[in-house]
């Protein structure tokens, strides 16, 4: 006897926790992460990499070790055949490719992603730690308004020393970078690298800058010597928030030196802004991009779209005719749900 399945309408010979094989294989993945990052530091004379105590000379050993910590980075739901991992440092994440299946009653094996985000930290490996000097006369501190620092912006930051370091220029690379309270701490042996630094990185992001001066102590000629701290704060607003700006709600499509471009939520046409204090004094963050619902398109008619999130719930949102191919059946789309409203945002945000 055949059963239709509440979510797709499709007749099935069983249901799983109310859904047909099909449609919850989409809403039950085989394996949730339970960290929410894979750490890792990265030798910034060298290039070794080090995890789980322990400095790896390839990306290849680094993938191996990973792949044995497994167990305790996903939580596996179901029947887990096999496993490898992918690791994209210089984008910022890892990827787990799985073969398996969500649960016994789907009677087929499937190939499924899980994303990792990856952090990575520069630090000096013991190889290298004796050839460096500890002489640290400049600070640069990197923030961001009322949040952490996206992988966007960190990466932002590496590009600089990445180019700096192509140059050959070692002086006017920092000793050493750490992750400080959501943001990122450069060292420098001089005022002036630490300079070059932020001119650079204003050509990539938009910031305000604070600089400060202290007194640190005296060198052996009598000499007064001071640390200078230069603070550069970026912007409240990150590439895929749903903000509110003049009583309309809008998407963070980017953020660059100069402008914001906003997906307007309910004509879903693009507006372009030049960046400034004024500007985002009038924006107010309603969500961020880590905090939105994630759903699946499952049925479209008209200017109405079906969603199911992944809470199983099922929403109908109204769009404009013009918005249409941007929410396709069997689509990933972003949910925001508010107290009179649901938004809809396209994918990828």
């Amino acid at each position: 006897m055949k059963i239709l399945c509440p979510v797709c309408g499709k007749p099935t010979d069983r249901l799983i926790d109310g859904l047909c094989p099909e449609c919850y294989r989409r809403s039950r993945r085989i394996m949730e992460p339970k960290r929410d990052a894979l750490r890792v530091k990265v030798c910034r004379k060298c290039g070794r990499l080090y995890y789980k105590d322990e400095w790896l000379s390839s990306s290849e050993e680094l993938a191996m070790s990973v792949e044995k910590d497994l167990p305790r980075l996903v939580k596996v739901r179901g029947e887990l055949r096999s496993a490898r991992v992918s690791l994209y440092i210089d984008k910022g994440f890892a990827e787990v490719h799985a073969v398996g299946r969500a649960d016994s009653g789907i009677d087929f094996f499937y190939e499924e992603t899980l994303r990792i985000p990856l952090k990575t930290e520069y630090s000096i490996c013991d190889w290298c730690l004796g050839k460096v000097s500890k002489k640290k006369s400049a600070i640069v501190q990197v923030r961001a308004s009322e949040r952490e620092l996206s992988n966007d912006e960190k990466k932002a930051v590496y590009k600089v020393l990445d180019e700096l370091s192509s140059s050959g220029n070692a002086e006017a690379l920092p000793w050493d970078v750490k992750e400080e309270a959501g943001g990122l701490d450069l060292y420098f042996s001089s005022p002036r690298a630490a300079r070059e630094v932020v001119r650079r990185l204003s050509e990539r992001v938009y910031f305000e800058v604070l600089e400060t001066s202290k007194k640190v102590g005296v060198d052996g000629s009598g000499h007064e010597k001071y640390q200078s701290t230069i603070r550069l704060l970026l912007p409240h607003i990150a590439r895929g928030d749903v903000v509110l700006y003049r009583n309309e709600y809008f998407l963070v499509k980017d953020v660059d030196p100069k402008r914001v471009t906003l997906l307007n939520l309910s004509s879903y046409e693009k507006e372009v802004y030049m960046l400034n204090k004024s500007l985002l004094s009038r924006i107010s963050v309603i969500a961020r991009a880590n905090e939105l619902k994630m759903g699946v398109v499952v049925y479209t008619a008209g200017d109405k779209v079906h969603v199911m999130s992944n809470d199983y719930k099922v929403y109908e949102v109204d769009i404009p005719p013009s918005a249409r191919k941007l929410f396709q059946e069997e689509q990933t789309v972003g949910l925001l749900v508010l107290e009179n409203k649901v938004l809809l945002i396209p994918s990828p945000p």
